[in-house]
C-alpha cells in the first residue's frame, strides 16, 4: 500500500510541470503498470495525503483500499 501510495504522492508532484494525463501514460508505458493503477494511486494520496491518516493504517491492502475507500 506505501508503494503506491508514494506513487500516487510522486505523480501529484510531477503534475505541477506537466499535463497530468500525458504524465500518467507515459508512466505507464515506461514501468508496465496499468494506466488505471495509476490514477488508483493517485487518488489513493489524494484522498489520504497524510499516510497514517489512512483507514486501518498500514495493515490495509491495495485491493480493499481501491474497493472500500
Amino acid at each position: 500500500m506505501e508503494g503506491y501510495w508514494s506513487v500516487g504522492k510522486l505523480i501529484r508532484v510531477a503534475s505541477d510541470k506537466e499535463d497530468i494525463t500525458d504524465l500518467v501514460h507515459g508512466l505507464s508505458v515506461d514501468a508496465g503498470v496499468s494506466e488505471r493503477t495509476l490514477w488508483y494511486a493517485l487518488k489513493a494520496y489524494d484522498t489520504y495525503p497524510d499516510f497514517s491518516k489512512i483507514p486501518e493504517g498500514l495493515n490495509i491492502s491495495w485491493n480493499k483500499m481501491i474497493t472500500k475507500y
